[in-house]
C-alpha cells in the first residue's frame, strides 16, 4: 500500500491533468491551450514526484528518477512557451514548436535511452526514500543549465509583457499570471534543490506538488478572471467528469440493489444529457466569444473610421483652404447666390469690378428693385442682367463656352460706363435639387472699345473698297461684253481673270461687312411669311451654272408632310445656305454629288445638306464656326476661302432661333443639319429676339 503522502501527491496529478484536459478541450484560445499543456506536463511531474515516497523500491527505480527529470525540464519548456505567447498571442509559432518538439524527443533519447545525464549504476537493494535526494540530483549542470534557462525566458517573457502593456486589464493579467508563477515555481525549486543541496533535508519536499497545484490555481484564476475561458464551462465539464466517474465505476460493485443494466442505462443517460448540456454550454460560449471578436472587429472598425474620416477632414479643410486661396486670386470676378439669391460669395476681384464690400453684403438678399439702390445697382444688374442699363445675350459657343451655361453682355451706368460679361451656371446643392447661381464677371469694356473700332475701320475700309470694286467690276464687263469694240481672245481671257478676281473682292468685302454688322448689332433682318420649299428650290436653281461646271449631281427630296409658311427672312436665311451649298460644291471633287432634304419633325423643319467632299477632321469640328477658321484639309484643297460664310450661317440660324450642326468624316463627306422653329410667331417678337 503506498504511503498517504504519495496518494496525496497522485490525486493532485489527477486534479492538475483533468484540469489541462478540460482546458484544452473546452478552448480555441491559444494562450490557454498552451497553459493547458502547461498543467498537463507539471501533472506528470507529480506522478513521478509521488513515487518518491514509496518504500518498497521496485526493479524500476531507474525509470521513475529518469522519468521526474525528463519531466521536469519539460515544466520548465512549457512554461517557456505559454509565457511567450501570453506576450505575443498572435505570434506565429509553426518554427518554436518543431524546434520545442525536437528538443523534447532529444532530452527523450538521452534520458531514457543513455548514461550521459543519468548513471544507470544504481543499488539494487531497498534504499530508504531519505537517502535518494543523491541519486535523485546527480545529473548536476547538465540539469539545472536548461531547467533555470527556460524558467527564466518565461519570467523575463511576463515581465517584458507588463512593461509594454496599454490598457489597464492586459498590465493586470500579466501581473497575476507572473505572480501566480512565481508562487508556484520558487517555494517547489526551493524544496526540490536548493534546501536539500544546503541544509541536507527532504522534510519540506514533498510540499512540492502542493505549490505546483497552488501554481495551477492562482494562473486558472487569471485566466478566468479576464474571460479566457468560462467558468461555466469547466464547473459543467468537471460536474459531468466526476458524475460520470462515479456512475461509470457504480456499474460494477454490488452495494446497489440494483442490477448491471439498470445501472447502465443511468450512467448513458447521464452521460448523454451532460453531453448535451456541456454542448449547449459551449455553443453559448462560442457565440459569446464571436460576439466579442465582432465587438473588438467593430471597435477597431469605428476606431479606423474615426482616423479616416480626421485624416480626410483635414484633406477637405486643407483643398477648401487652397480653394478659397484660388478663387480670391483670380482675375476674374466670382459672385455666388443660393437658390432666394442671397449673397454667398464674392471674390477681391468682384468687389473691385462692382465697388462694393463684401463683409456688409455677405448673406443679403439682392431683389431687382434693388437697381434703384446707388450702392447696389451694380450688384443688382448682374444679378439680373434685365435691369441693366443695357443688356445682350450671346450664343455661349460664341464665347467659347458650353450650352450648360448662359452669357450675357452688359452696360453698368456709373461716372465711367463699364461693360461686363457674364457667364451664369446654376450650381446643385448636394443631395437635392435646389439650385445656387455662379455667376462669373469679366471686364470686357476696352475688349469692346478696341473691337469696336475694328468693327468700325472694317466697315469704314469695305464700304470705300466697294465704289472702286464695283467701278472695276462695270469696266471690266464694259469690255467683255464688246460695247468699246471686239477684244481679242488673250486680252479677254486676261479681263476674264480679272473679272473673277474682282468678284471674289467683292464677296470677301460683303461677307467682312455682314461680320462688322452682326458683331456691332446691326444686321437688321426682314420678316416675311413664306413657303420654306419653294424658297429652297429657287436657291438651288440660282447654283445650277456652278453644279455644271464641276459636274456635281445635286437632288432635292422634300418631305410628303407640308410644312406650313411661317417667319423667316429669305435674303439672310439664303445666304446662310448658300454659303452651305457653295462649301459643299467647292471642296467635292468633280462628279461628286450633294443631297438637299427638307423635313419637318414635330414643330421643327429640318434642312439636311450632305455632300461627298473631301470632309472635315474629328479635330477641325470643334472649330468650324469660329470666324476666319479654315480646316488643314480645306486649306491644302483650295486656297481660296475666307472662313466667314459658316461664321455667318451660324448667326443667321441662331437669330431664326434655330440650330446648326455638323457631322462628318475625312474623305466621306459632310452632313450639315439645320433646325428653324415654324411655330407662329409674330414678326415683332422676332425681330425683338433677333436684336436680343
Amino acid at each position: 500500500m503506498p504511503p498517504p503522502i504519495s496518494i496525496i501527491i497522485w490525486i493532485t496529478s489527477i486534479i492538475l491533468a483533468s484540469f489541462g484536459i478540460i482546458l484544452l478541450l473546452g478552448s480555441k484560445e491559444r494562450t490557454t491551450r498552451a497553459y493547458a499543456i502547461l498543467a498537463l506536463t507539471i501533472a506528470f511531474w507529480s506522478i513521478g514526484m509521488g513515487a518518491y515516497y514509496l518504500k518498497d523500491i521496485p526493479s524500476w527505480l531507474i525509470f521513475w528518477n529518469k522519468y521526474n527529470h525528463y519531466t521536469v525540464s519539460s515544466v520548465s519548456l512549457a512554461f517557456w512557451f505559454f509565457a511567450r505567447l501570453v506576450r505575443r498571442p498572435e505570434a506565429e509559432t509553426k518554427v518554436v514548436i518543431r524546434r520545442i518538439l525536437v528538443l523534447e524527443i532529444a532530452w527523450f533519447f538521452l534520458y531514457f535511452f543513455t548514461s550521459l545525464l543519468i548513471s544507470d549504476n544504481f543499488p539494487a537493494e531497498a534504499i530508504p526514500y531519505i537517502d535518494r535526494y543523491s541519486l535523485f540530483h546527480a545529473v548536476g549542470l547538465k540539469f539545472y543549465i536548461p531547467f533555470f534557462t527556460f524558467f527564466s525566458f518565461g519570467f523575463a517573457e511576463l515581465v517584458h509583457a507588463m512593461r509594454v502593456a496599454t490598457k489597464k486589464e492586459d498590465f493586470s493579467r500579466f501581473r497575476y499570471i507572473l505572480l501566480s508563477s512565481a508562487i508556484g515555481v520558487f517555494p517547489a525549486v526551493a524544496v526540490t534543490i536548493f534546501i536539500p543541496k544546503i541544509g541536507g533535508t527532504l522534510d519540506y519536499y514533498r510540499y512540492a506538488p502542493i505549490f505546483t497545484l497552488a501554481w495551477v490555481a492562482f494562473t486558472s484564476y487569471a485566466i478566468i478572471r479576464y474571460q479566457i475561458i468560462s467558468v461555466r464551462l469547466i464547473v459543467a465539464e468537471v460536474s459531468v467528469f466526476a458524475m460520470s466517474t462515479l456512475l461509470f465505476a457504480n456499474i460494477f460493485l454490488n452495494e446497489i440493489s440494483l442490477g448491471i443494466v439498470p445501472r447502465i442505462i443511468i450512467f448513458l443517460a447521464f452521460a448523454t444529457a451532460g453531453g448535451f448540456f456541456i454542448k449547449n454550454i459551449l455553443e453559448n460560449e462560442n457565440q459569446r466569444e464571436e460576439l466579442a471578436r465582432l465587438t473588438e472587429e467593430l471597435s477597431s472598425a469605428n476606431e479606423n473610421l474615426k482616423d479616416r474620416v480626421r485624416i480626410r477632414t483635414v484633406e477637405l479643410r486643407e483643398a477648401r483652404a487652397h480653394t478659397e486661396a484660388i478663387i480670391e486670386q483670380l482675375p476674374s470676378g466670382l459672385v455666388e447666390f443660393d437658390e432666394s439669391f442671397n449673397l454667398v460669395r464674392i471674390n477681391q476681384a468682384g468687389e473691385q469690378l462692382l465697388g462694393i464690400s463684401r463683409e456688409a453684403l455677405l448673406g443679403k438678399s439682392i431683389a431687382p428693385k434693388d437697381v434703384e439702390n446707388v450702392d447696389l445697382s451694380k450688384l443688382t444688374a448682374i444679378t439680373f442682367p434685365i435691369v441693366a442699363k443695357s443688356s445682350r445675350r450671346i450664343d455661349p459657343a460664341m464665347a467659347g463656352l458650353t450650352d450648360e451655361v448662359s452669357v450675357n453682355e452688359i452696360m453698368l451706368a456709373g461716372a465711367k460706363e463699364q461693360e461686363l460679361q457674364i457667364v451664369t451656371a446654376r450650381l446643385p446643392e448636394e443631395n437635392t435639387t435646389i439650385f445656387g447661381t455662379l455667376k462669373i464677371l469679366r471686364d470686357v469694356t476696352k475688349e469692346k472699345l478696341t473691337a469696336r473700332s475694328k468693327t468700325e475701320f472694317i466697315s469704314i475700309a469695305a464700304h470705300r473698297l466697294r465704289t472702286p470694286l464695283s467701278v472695276i467690276k462695270w469696266i471690266l464687263n464694259t469690255f467683255l461684253s464688246g460695247d468699246l469694240g471686239e477684244v481679242d481672245i488673250k486680252l479677254a481671257t486676261a479681263l476674264s481673270r480679272a473679272n473673277e478676281t474682282n468678284e471674289k473682292m467683292i464677296t470677301l468685302v460683303n461677307d467682312m461687312l455682314n461680320v462688322a454688322r452682326i458683331e456691332d448689332g446691326r444686321f437688321g433682318y426682314e420678316w416675311i411669311k413664306a413657303d420654306l420649299i419653294n424658297f429652297i428650290t429657287g436657291i438651288t436653281k440660282d447654283n445650277s451654272p456652278l453644279l455644271q461646271s464641276k459636274k456635281i449631281n445635286l437632288t432635292l427630296t422634300k418631305q410628303t408632310d407640308e410644312i406650313p409658311f411661317f417667319y423667316f427672312d429669305p435674303a439672310k436665311l439664303g445666304l446662310a445656305i448658300r454659303n452651305i451649298i457653295d462649301n459643299a460644291i467647292k471642296y467635292s471633287d468633280e462628279g461628286g454629288s450633294i443631297e438637299l432634304k427638307i423635313e419637318k419633325e414635330g414643330d421643327f423643319a429640318i434642312i439636311r445638306i450632305k455632300d461627298s467632299g473631301i470632309g472635315i477632321s474629328e479635330q477641325d469640328l470643334k472649330s468650324i464656326f469660329i470666324k476666319f477658321f479654315r480646316g488643314k484639309n480645306a486649306t491644302t484643297y483650295s486656297r481660296e476661302g475666307t472662313g466667314l460664310g459658316l461664321y455667318i450661317a451660324k448667326n443667321i440660324i441662331a437669330r431664326h432661333g434655330g440650330t446648326i450642326e455638323v457631322q462628318s468624316s475625312e474623305r466621306v463627306g459632310t452632313e450639315f443639319i439645320i433646325r428653324l422653329p415654324i411655330q407662329q410667331l409674330s414678326r415683332q417678337t422676332l425681330e425683338e429676339f433677333s436684336f436680343s
